[in-house]
């Protein structure tokens, strides 16, 4: 159960690690659009782009920082005595395939 929890864990990672290379590269051409409209004379556009560009960054933010339920189910999993570990480990890999599929 640990060595597959380990193995979550460890996937879990690469794709967030993959999610934020992701996140630069659509940032970057944003970037890269918005220099060029402002360099046209499309002010307007360029705004509408500073809008995305902001967001996307948010998002990267937020998908960088661990959520208060990750923290919890983590802080449960080292305070749970034996057994009654499985049920915050539990909610941690039901979480991670909710937000795979979901």
């Amino acid at each position: 159960m640990e060595a597959n929890i380990a193995q979550l864990n460890e996937k879990a990672k690469e794709e967030q690690a993959q999610l934020l290379k992701e996140h630069d590269k659509v940032l970057n051409q944003r970037l890269q659009e918005q220099e060029k409209l402002v360099q046209e004379g499309f002010q307007g556009r360029a705004d509408e782009l500073q809008q995305e560009i902001d967001s996307l960054r948010k998002e990267k933010e937020e998908a960088a920082s661990p959520s208060f339920v990750d923290l919890a189910i983590d802080t449960a999993i080292l305070a749970a005595p034996g057994y009654y570990k499985a049920i915050p480990i539990t909610a941690k890999v039901g979480k991670y395939l909710w937000n795979k599929f979901f």
